[in-house]
């Protein structure tokens, strides 16, 4: 188990592209416990069907946010997953980091308008109602995770426990770079 240095690599894709994009797949950790916009990512997306949708997952959707560079995030955008989209970004070698960006939301955002591509009044309602309880449910589940390592380091026949209190040790590398990240 290892733990993407959010902050480094934005740095390290800033430095030697000028046109690399770094996008950050946030589903598992959730808005509550990371927010990689605010660590240097460009884009961050979020599947709403899994962590943010709860337990149900009674609708199905996504959320990709872009990072503004005049304020540091952009408004969020909800897009329906029973819409498939096959288009991709075009980009130029010699573009800017800015233009790339520019570009990728101008052709989401085109893309978003296209019938269908929305979330509807239900699906919307629905996510809104599990967006209310998400924080709860992080902390439940941190808890939770937690009880289950120590249970599980304590038991004779377990030789080795993937978790990062008990796998990492305490003041790892990758333990002190989780631990930065989340809010």
């Amino acid at each position: 188990m290892h733990v993407t240095d959010v902050r480094s690599l934005a740095a390290c894709v800033r430095q030697h592209s000028n046109n690399a994009v770094l996008v950050v797949d946030n589903s598992c950790m959730s808005p509550v416990l990371m927010r990689p916009l605010q660590l240097g990512a460009d884009i961050v997306v979020h599947a709403c069907t899994s962590y943010v949708g709860g337990s149900y997952s009674e609708s199905q959707a996504g959320v990709i946010a872009f990072r503004d560079d005049r304020s540091g995030v952009a408004p969020v955008s909800l897009q329906s997953s029973s819409t498939s989209s096959s288009s991709s970004i075009h980009t130029n070698n010699t573009d800017s980091h800015q233009c790339v960006v520019a570009r990728m939301k101008t052709q989401l955002r085109t893309a978003h308008c296209a019938p269908g591509a929305a979330l509807g009044a239900l699906d919307s309602l629905l996510l809104l109602q599990e967006l209310r309880t998400l924080a709860v449910r992080v902390a439940a589940s941190q808890q939770n995770a937690q009880h289950v390592s120590r249970f599980l380091q304590s038991h004779p026949h377990i030789n080795r426990v993937h978790y990062l209190d008990a796998f990492l040790g305490a003041g790892s590398r990758d333990q002190r770079v989780q631990f930065s990240q989340v809010r």
